[in-house]
């Protein structure tokens, strides 16, 4: 199962490690992370809704938090041990992590200089009010 295929197109992330925010040794650990078997994210602690019965639910709770925390703690290991980073830092992202998306997008005011670009960028159909049911 591949994971996030767009995160192994990424680029080197950091170029000077002192001058890169704290995402980007985020993203660079989690690109590492992924690249791993069994190529997925961290697992995030948080236990979808389910029926179960209390004692099933409990038991399958703490594999989860367990595991969780044996691959955060793999992920934290990948971060340089020169970058500071905060573990309430580090906990938010692991958790959000399967929320990131990567979004390329064009240099500010490129479509300034190609008006046919930027006729590409506009909605194809627009919505009129008869078409959402307001008359």
């Amino acid at each position: 199962m591949l994971i996030l295929p767009s995160l192994s197109l990424l680029p080197a992330l950091i170029h000077d490690p002192f001058q890169a925010p704290p995402f980007f040794h985020l993203l660079s650990a989690l690109k590492a992370f992924a690249a791993q078997p069994p190529y997925t994210l961290p697992l995030s602690s948080t236990l979808p809704d389910m029926k179960a019965s209390t004692q099933s639910y409990i038991h399958l709770q703490n594999l989860y938090k367990d595991q969780a925390e044996q691959e955060k703690d793999v992920f934290k290991r990948l971060i340089s041990p020169d970058v500071s980073i905060s573990d309430d830092l580090i906990d938010a992202f692991v958790k959000n992590a399967h929320g990131l998306k990567v979004i390329r997008g064009s240099c500010w005011n490129a479509l300034d200089e190609n008006a046919t670009a930027l006729g590409q960028f506009l909605p194809q159909k627009k919505k009129h009010f008869f078409e959402l049911g307001f008359i």
